[in-house]
């Protein structure tokens, strides 16, 4: 599947979530919570994608498991820089053990690493746009205003609705690369995989 994808972000800051969440239920926003595992490889070595500093595309994978014990997988390839805020976003879901059969033909490939961040999302939906909030996250609590296909102005004038600061793209890049370090720094994929139970 793929799409061209709006997104936004910014620091959730003491007091943000409550009034934010009153709001959007007072909207009619429906709410989805789970446990995400979003996975980063270091493709860092590679022309087509580049550093992070000035990438021209990112691979990522993400793993959510909800409180019934449903997992959903997803691969993503994301084409545009990390500073911009419309990327072209290309998408395989899987089934059983894909996302590990994934992790097999990245590792053929050469990236050989990845950085592993899980954290709690409550994504809430309000007409097209995916406001998801994030917690207990490797770059703090922060949000994500995701909207496909649509226009950044209408993202831009629902988060000022909302009182919340929009990081601008070298402000996301260096709360980024300071997270980087510790358990959440590049590290052997199979490591990652172990530690956190990916299916």
């Amino acid at each position: 599947m793929s799409s061209t994808e709006i997104e936004l972000r910014g620091p959730l800051k003491a007091g943000d979530r409550e009034r934010i969440e009153t709001f959007l239920r007072s909207e009619g926003a429906q709410e989805t919570t789970y446990r995400d595992l979003g996975i980063f490889f270091n493709a860092n070595d590679f022309a087509a994608f580049g550093k992070f500093e000035a990438a021209s595309a990112r691979l990522q994978a993400n793993q959510k498991t909800y409180d019934d014990g449903r997992v959903e997988q997803v691969a993503k390839l994301k084409v545009g820089t990390a500073d911009g805020h419309a990327r072209q976003e290309h998408e395989m879901h899987f089934k059983g053990a894909g996302l590990r059969t994934f992790f097999e033909i990245v590792k053929f490939f050469g990236i050989k690493e990845a950085s592993f961040r899980p954290c709690e999302r409550h994504d809430w939906t309000v007409g097209q746009i995916v406001l998801t909030l994030k917690f207990n996250h490797a770059i703090g609590d922060h949000y994500e205003a995701e909207m496909t296909n649509g226009s950044e102005a209408t993202v831009r004038e629902f988060l000022n609705k909302l009182g919340l600061t929009i990081w601008t793209g070298s402000e996301f890049k260096e709360v980024v690369m300071a997270s980087r370090q510790g358990k959440y720094a590049y590290r052997p994929i199979e490591e990652g995989i172990v530690e956190n139970n990916i299916q």
